[in-house]
């Protein structure tokens, strides 16, 4: 069919196979594994999508096979990452991992998340290090991923592994790398006709145009990856993308449109689940109110949110960056 996988009719049509799957002996529940996940997938939002995961988990803890420990594990670390939670996800990556097979892989990375499993975990557990703090094991495990992409030499995983590098950089600041990062991205995916790939590499692309100086044309650029994004229902990291956006009109004084850019971010992420990226959402806020003239009460509002949304994440190094800001802004932060 036509439908996308969070469409209505899909997500109707996994509830009657889930209903179907869960009267089953015990003895096949192994069979209709990819229902489970297909309905896991089609969660309404972020919070739905994670208590589907751990339901999973609960009602096939009995069933022996490796595969679907790997595989239920991917889907908890996938989604506790986007809510933030990366003690359980960083677990779920090396349970998972540890039940990894390569000669598996080869059959289920296409009914799985259409990429690898240990690319996906290796990257995400690479991303939620860097967040809490573990700088060296974030370089460590990313550098562990990228040559495990490069010997399997799956395409669709080499993307994503793309991906994950290019938000890695994106995190550290780290432009030059970004640049290189966006350029491969366009090579592969004009090798592999990969248009999401495309537009992840104009996106990035245009975010490292614009901190080059050339705001205009890095603007133009990073607006065609996200339309090109939206257009293919590939986007797959929405807060990371609109912190881009606010902060590039913001680069262009264009705060009145950077703000609202940032304030439907965070409304997004507090409706659907997906606040990993919350509180530097709050502290873009308050660096754009800061730089507009806003008022301090409202600057300082969103930096201890910044704060205390870090803090309960556990996301050692977003707590720093709050920190960091209310000292260049002559604020103390009192949790």
């Amino acid at each position: 069919g036509t439908a996308g996988a969070g469409s209505s009719a899909a997500r109707d049509l996994y509830e009657k196979a889930i209903a179907i799957a869960r009267q089953q002996p015990m003895e096949n529940q192994s069979r209709w594994f990819p229902i489970y996940w297909g309905w896991w997938l089609t969660g309404s939002d972020f919070r739905t999508m994670h208590e589907r995961a751990l339901e999973v988990q609960t009602m096939l803890s009995v069933v022996d096979d490796p595969e679907i420990s790997l595989q239920v594990n991917h889907s908890i670390w996938a989604i506790a990452f986007n809510l933030g939670r990366h003690a359980e996800a960083q677990a779920a990556v090396r349970a998972g991992l540890d039940s990894y097979d390569e000669s598996a892989a080869r059959t289920n990375r296409a009914l799985f998340g259409g990429h690898d499993a240990k690319v996906c975990g290796l990257g995400q557990l690479a991303l939620s290090l860097w967040l809490t703090g573990d700088i060296a094991g974030s370089d460590a495990t990313l550098s562990e991923m990228i040559s495990f992409a490069d010997r399997i030499s799956h395409i669709p995983s080499k993307a994503h592994a793309l991906d994950t590098e290019a938000v890695s950089a994106f995190y550290r600041n780290d432009h030059n790398g970004l640049s290189r990062v966006a350029a491969r991205m366009a090579e592969l995916s004009g090798l592999h006709d990969l248009p999401s790939l495309f537009g992840l590499s104009q996106l990035f692309g245009g975010w490292v145009q614009t901190h080059g100086g050339d705001c205009a044309a890095g603007n133009a650029r990073f607006q065609e990856g996200l339309s090109l994004l939206q257009q293919l229902g590939a986007v797959s990291d929405l807060p990371i993308y609109l912190y881009m956006h606010a902060t590039m009109l913001g680069m262009m004084q264009d705060y009145a449109a950077a703000i609202a850019v940032v304030d439907s971010a965070i409304e997004n992420a507090n409706e659907t689940g997906h606040c990993y990226w919350l509180a530097e959402l709050h502290r873009c806020r308050a660096v754009l109110n800061r730089r507009n003239g806003g008022a301090e009460a409202a600057i300082s509002a969103d930096l201890l949110a910044a704060l205390r949304i870090a803090q309960s994440q556990g996301a050692v190094t977003l707590q720093e960056r709050a920190r960091q800001t209310a000292r260049e802004f002559g604020i103390v932060l009192e949790l």
